[in-house]
């Protein structure tokens, strides 16, 4: 059933799938692999927690992990023939991933103004849009308009399109930026 999810995810293009197929691989494969459907139980899944916090793995990943295993559940639940019988409930570990690190305005302003010129325009998006790095670094000129920038389906992490407002100080640093391309014409 293993081998069915990464089959999944790799005909549907998920970009998870590289890091899905090294947990299976190194953890889910070696650990699950020999158990029998009819073996498997809830007292098997707190033994592989305990054996993956054991060698330091993070809640986060070991749940991941996890999420594949129940994946492999749910299709071989869905198959034709069906592979078995019931998904079992597989209860994930708690995940303390709370973001830390939030800039008061006047922060932001020195942090702006202390980087080399060629930084500042993202962090003047990041810090107003909260847009992630790579969907800013992706951005060409196309895409910017008057009053929003538009963020293409595919080119977001959850693969959905979505406009960014253009407020506040923004239209004055993306207009720099504009001038400063005129300079260097090639450069998206």
């Amino acid at each position: 059933m293993l081998d069915e999810v990464l089959l999944d995810m790799k005909t549907n293009g998920r970009r998870s799938y590289r890091s899905a197929e090294g947990g299976v691989r190194l953890h889910l494969k070696p650990f699950f692999g020999e158990v029998r459907v009819a073996e498997f139980s809830s007292s098997l899944v707190k033994v592989y927690k305990a054996k993956r916090q054991e060698e330091e793995a993070q809640n986060a990943t070991i749940n991941r992990e996890l999420t594949i295993l129940k994946r492999g559940f749910n299709l071989g639940y869905q198959a034709e023939p069906p592979m078995v019988t019931k998904v079992p409930h597989i209860p994930r570990l708690p995940e303390r991933n709370v973001r830390t690190g939030f800039l008061e305005h006047d922060e932001y302003r020195r942090l702006r103004d202390a980087l080399p010129d060629h930084l500042k325009l993202l962090v003047v998006l990041g810090y107003h849009t909260g847009a992630r790095l790579g969907e800013l670094r992706n951005i060409t000129w196309p895409q910017v308009e008057s009053n929003r920038i538009v963020l293409y389906p595919g080119t977001t992490k959850s693969g959905h399109g979505r406009g960014l407002p253009i407020y506040g100080e923004m239209p004055a640093w993306i207009e720099m930026a504009r001038q400063q391309r005129a300079k260097f014409p090639k450069c998206q």
